[in-house]
């Protein structure tokens, strides 16, 4: 498996729940009698799309894992539906499509940014169908270090705020969404070279596709209600118990509070947490190889 293949193992499906989601499913090469490990399930944030994964997917599928990367309902080449962009409906999407994949088996889930907030959902509410969970440079909506964070650090999150303003953000943001990425992906990242110009251009059209920028910002929008579900459901099934990897970048400011931030909603012997080096917030990107490097030492010891 090479970054070539992996536009040839992109698929569509129509999900029972009218959704449509767009998933790369890359699997081991058979010919080389290795044996299977499971399947991993890659969650992207925002902007991107399952494309953020393009150099994570070859050496976990060549490790001899079955690797699914969806866009999520809204991004990329999966539908825009009017709604349902809370995390837990979101999660959900993730487990009809591995349900349509008949993959009963329990899977790891590695979520990054927005993805996290889901991969954090799936461990918490499905934990028969996850076996470990990697939370990367994600914060946690229903923590108080969430809460703080974002009050304590408004430029530094400014995002937050500014997707959550009703309409403005379409106003200014729609036949601008090359530049718009372009700043929002610089300002985040250490190594620069990560994201060429035919990768901002790439998701700057799937941004620029009709309802995408809509669905992006309704991301965000969704986020209290988020907190709200995380707070009741921590009240009423306590802290997650399935192991849970915090990744922060090096030069990310997140590392700073993700680990507290997850103890929060993490009982703590179910939560490590470490950094990859020469990598800011994009860190599937930044170091790929870093990025499963890390996971996959967590694997290793689960098995």
């Amino acid at each position: 498996m090479d970054g070539a293949n992996i536009e040839s193992n992109y698929f569509r499906v129509n999900l029972f729940n009218g959704v449509c989601i767009a998933y790369i499913d890359c699997n081991i090469d058979i010919s080389h009698e290795m044996k299977p490990k499971g399947t991993v399930v890659l969650i992207h944030g925002f902007p991107e799309t399952s494309w953020a994964f393009r150099k994570v997917v070859p050496p976990i599928a060549n490790a001899g894992y079955r690797v699914i990367a969806p866009d999520y309902r809204g991004a990329g080449e999966s539908s825009k539906p009017s709604g349902g962009f809370t995390k837990a409906i979101m999660a959900a999407d993730i487990i009809a499509l591995l349900d349509h994949l008949d993959i009963d088996e329990r899977v790891h889930v590695i979520g990054h940014d927005i993805g996290g907030i889901i991969a954090f959902v799936l461990a918490s509410r499905w934990p028969e169908r996850v076996i470990s969970a990697c939370l990367s440079e994600c914060l946690l909506p229903g923590s108080n270090t969430y809460t703080n964070q974002l009050a304590e650090n408004p430029v530094e999150y400014f995002h937050f705020n500014f997707h959550c303003v009703d309409n403005l953000p379409e106003a200014l943001i729609i036949g601008r969404e090359k530049l718009y990425i372009d700043y929002f992906i610089n300002r985040r990242c250490y190594r620069i070279g990560a994201f060429p110009p035919d990768v901002i251009t790439r998701y700057a059209h799937a941004l620029s596709q009709p309802g995408a920028l809509r669905c992006a910002l309704d991301l965000y929008r969704s986020l209290d209600k988020d907190a709200e579900d995380t707070r009741e459901w921590v009240s009423q099934h306590g802290k997650c118990q399935v192991p849970c990897m915090v990744l922060s970048g090096e030069h990310s400011s997140y590392g700073q509070h993700a680990e507290r931030m997850a103890l929060e909603v993490v009982d703590k012997p179910y939560l490590t947490s470490t950094i990859v080096k020469g990598s800011g917030h994009f860190i599937p990107e930044e170091n790929s190889s870093g990025f499963s490097e890390k996971n996959g030492s967590g694997w290793s010891r689960r098995r």
